[in-house]
């Protein structure tokens, strides 16, 4: 009697030990909350916090990490880190900079769609740097300049070709195709190239950034009525967006009749807009100040110009804008007393 009193406690106990296991949810491994953690970070594009916790775990958890591969994944966000840092600089004119940050994050991820592009990016804007140099310089040096801003273009070509490859759906690689296809006066190649870049974005900004390109093949090619159509209907589409005021005041001052005081107008409107993007701000305030300089209003050149260096205040195109106004304010007092 009791031992078979023994057994049923016994096996009343297991059964019971059983049924609490099985409704208690297991708990997770600190190193997989980590890992979990740092994934949704990077995701949300917060890659350097993404960095930080990936840190963490091959430093703490060193056995789960090499397990799980955490090393690779932090390259991966390492390299959008770089990315982003190279894009900031080239967003400033800082290329030499832009391009050691990618240099690194190629490094680490040579096959990144992002890392791709950005060299594209870096190259193309040299070439067109050169190229502007090209046409303002004479003699042998005319010749050098334009051979390196042809060998930068193509350089920037592959770099985009290998972007679209390395992702397909990559809305901006499409666009660098369609800047380089612009480059070379291939404006049948530039619309081709930006349909697809259309196709294939999804914010409004991007968007914003194929219509601007579109207008210009139509500039390039003397639609001047289809690049104002295409602009017309950008602003009534995103009335709040900075952006659209920036390529509006582009057309009055491309148009085969510029129009200088309507180029102000959209870019006093498109500054008391909203900006995705800091550095086309900046680029309007910079474009307005040459143009109030060009109409004699020294004070609100520099006034504009101010602005942009409030946010990016050891940006050389900016100290450069800001010195050619301050100069023509004195020189025009100067002439007043005289």
């Amino acid at each position: 009697m009791y031992k078979n009193t023994a057994r049923a406690a016994a096996a009343a106990a297991i059964t019971f030990l059983m049924v609490v296991a099985a409704g208690c949810e297991k708990k997770a491994e600190p190193g997989a909350e980590i890992n979990a953690r740092a994934q949704a970070l990077y995701a949300d594009g917060d890659y350097d916090a993404a960095v930080r916790l990936y840190d963490e775990l091959l430093v703490d958890y060193p056995a789960w990490a090499a397990e799980n591969k955490v090393a690779e994944a932090r390259k991966q966000a390492q390299a959008k880190v770089l990315f982003n840092t190279a894009r900031k600089a080239a967003r400033s004119g800082r290329y030499e900079e832009a391009g050691d940050a990618l240099n690194e994050a190629l490094a680490l991820a040579p096959d990144d769609v992002e890392v791709n592009y950005g060299i594209g990016w870096v190259y193309v804007e040299l070439a067109l740097q050169y190229q502007t140099k090209a046409q303002m310089t004479r003699g042998p040096s005319r010749v050098d300049f334009a051979l390196l801003a042809d060998a930068h273009a193509d350089l920037a070509r592959e770099r985009f070709e290998r972007t679209v490859k390395l992702g397909p759906k990559h809305w901006a690689g499409y666009r660098g195709m369609a800047v380089y296809h612009m480059y070379r006066g291939e404006n049948e190649k530039v619309l081709e190239a930006l349909a697809k870049a259309e196709k294939y974005s999804e914010k409004a900004e991007d968007r914003i950034a194929v219509t601007r390109l579109r207008f210009r093949a139509y500039i390039a090619d003397k639609k001047f009525d289809k690049a104002k159509e295409t602009l017309d209907a950008l602003v009534e589409k995103y009335p709040a967006s900075g952006e659209a005021y920036f390529a509006l005041g582009e057309y009055y001052l491309l148009t085969d009749k510029p129009d200088l005081d309507e180029a102000v107008k959209a870019f006093e409107v498109g500054l008391t807009k909203d900006f995705e993007d800091e550095g086309t701000r900046n680029q309007m305030y910079v474009m307005l100040s040459r143009l109030r300089m060009r109409n004699g209003d020294y004070d609100g050149a520099l006034a504009a110009i101010k602005s942009a260096l409030a946010t990016d205040p050891f940006n050389g195109v900016f100290t450069d804008e800001y010195a050619v106004a301050w100069g023509a304010k004195k020189l025009s007092e100067k002439r007043k007393k005289e």
